[in-house]
């Protein structure tokens, strides 16, 4: 690799990346009604004109492996038909010779914007239960001839992830996976790929088993990535313009090394430009995330999949309506603002299908964030499950994990302390004008109920529902960590319990 090009590609890597918003690409298979690049782009990506979009990645399915909705010659075309899948149009673009991600990355390219591929690397929603699963497993032609690279079988499945999941320990998937990422870099003008760990990180048999990796299944892994990195850097030379590498993958060095990923040597050996750390759970602070990026000289965007903490509310999943109060467009304001003040290049969107939703056109700088509330929680994911029920991670938590999932009980007279992130600095920002804790406590009353935040006592009442909610100065709360303490009654007949607590600022 030349110098030039190496100074090319640092640039690239460098630019500017507000927003990262990853488009799981349904547009074929659930929301178009006519098989026309108009319909592509009308549902998702038509509206982010004017938002603080800077990169688009586009998933083109392999859902599950092989299976796409482009126009591939080394998978197969997702043209699955059955009760699940009635309103797949994918077989009429193609006969229409409509390429999904042709339309994608052209569209986005003539707006100035940066286009991405994912390629989600052993997506097992074919073995999730019900007809759905059963109608995407029965149409997959690779799987169904090759049951021996599974992981196992509807009968004997895997104490961990997916039974069908791919067996990265087998040459011949592995040698799939690059043929597929090759096939686009070489076919399209895409400015990287992304190779989303996390669309199920279930890769080998020994963490299927419940043991961790072996060193022979992360060098393989290894392996797999560092052959599509000098892909990548080949096509990229040959065509004068460098292609990028980003992985999306569990935040926690220890935990993708339990399950066959090798992070850290990964990025000491150059093998990523972009590192997407997190998805439906946080193991680690948003800091340990950019420190690590910042070693190795990686740009670094947490992901800020949807809450699954089950609460009042609801998640209209085609909208993407949320009316959740972690679902709220106030906390993902909160969400940015702890990921900008963590030190990160950007915010990374998955599963978010509203294009015209203010939040992709706030999150992507501090003060469009501080113009409207910010509702920060102790945790938004709780202790949460991995995407496919893949390895244990409770072990690796190192955040706080406080929700209606997973209380703290609250004995009488015995104060109880969590650690709330804000980030921002209530006390110098123009957009705290107001400031509200409010606590969900189970099996007690206001009258029972004495708190604090960082030594300032709450004067609690009773609010909606089961929340005590309390007004305070802006100035009470700090940057960064504030202490909210919590303490039951000593004359209390029964313990209670601390569901939840979180800050609002206006």
């Amino acid at each position: 690799m030349t110098a030039a090009f190496r100074a090319e590609r640092e640039a690239r890597k460098r630019r500017r990346r507000r927003i990262i918003l990853n488009n799981d690409g349904n547009e074929p298979v659930y929301l178009i009604e006519a098989p026309t690049e108009e319909e592509l782009l009308k549902y998702r990506t038509g509206p982010l004109a004017d938002s603080q979009v800077d990169t688009v990645f586009y998933s083109t399915w392999c859902s599950g492996f092989t299976m796409f909705t482009h126009l591939t010659r080394v998978g197969q075309l997702f043209t699955v038909q059955g009760e699940w899948f009635n309103r797949n149009l994918m077989g009429a673009l193609a006969e229409a010779g409509i390429d999904p991600l042709r339309v994608m990355n052209d569209f986005i390219h003539a707006q100035g914007r940066e286009f991405f591929w994912s390629l989600r690397m052993n997506d097992t929603h074919d073995s999730q239960g019900g007809g759905y699963s059963a109608e995407m497993f029965a149409g997959n032609d690779f799987k169904q001839a090759n049951p021996q690279y599974l992981l196992g079988t509807p009968e004997t499945r895997p104490r961990y992830g997916g039974w069908s999941a791919v067996d990265f320990a087998e040459p011949e998937i592995r040698d799939l996976t690059f043929r597929f990422v090759e096939e686009v870099c070489r076919t399209y003008d895409v400015d990287g790929i992304e190779l989303d760990f996390y669309r199920h990180p279930v890769f080998f048999h020994e963490p299927a088993r419940g043991f961790p990796a072996s060193g022979v299944e992360r060098d393989l892994m290894t392996g797999l990535v560092r052959r599509i990195r000098r892909m990548t850097e080949e096509v990229g030379q040959r065509r004068g313009r460098p292609i990028l590498v980003a992985a999306r993958l569990p935040d926690s060095v220890p935990y993708c090394r339990a399950i066959g990923l090798d992070l850290e040597r990964w990025l000491a050996d150059d093998l990523l430009d972009l590192l997407i750390p997190a998805g439906y759970l946080q193991l680690d602070r948003w800091e340990n995330s950019v420190e690590l990026g910042r070693r190795y000289g990686v740009m670094v965007y947490p992901a800020l999949d949807e809450s699954r903490v089950k609460e009042p509310g609801s998640h209209d999943v085609k909208t993407g309506t949320f009316t959740t109060p972690r679902g709220s467009d106030a906390s993902y304001r909160a969400r940015a603002a702890n990921v900008w003040r963590a030190g990160a290049d950007g915010v990374y969107l998955y599963n978010f299908f509203n294009p015209s939703s203010p939040i992709l056109r706030q999150l992507g700088e501090m003060e469009t964030i501080l113009s409207a509330e910010r509702r920060y929680f102790v945790s938004v994911r709780g202790v949460a499950r991995v995407a496919g029920d893949g390895f244990p991670h409770e072990r690796y938590l190192r955040i706080p994990t406080l929700t209606p999932q997973h209380p703290r009980q609250l004995f009488p007279g015995r104060p109880v302390a969590e650690y709330l992130k804000v980030g921002e600095d209530p006390r110098a920002e123009p957009g705290a004008r107001s400031a509200a804790v409010e606590l969900r406590v189970w099996n007690a009353g206001a009258a029972r109920i004495g708190a604090a935040v960082n030594g300032q006592p709450l004067a609690l009442q009773a609010g909606e529902g089961d929340l005590l909610a309390a007004p305070v100065e802006p100035d009470a709360i700090v940057p960064g960590e504030n202490r909210i303490e919590v303490t039951l009654d000593a004359g209390a007949e029964r313990p209670a319990l601390l569901a939840d607590a979180r800050i609002l600022l206006r």
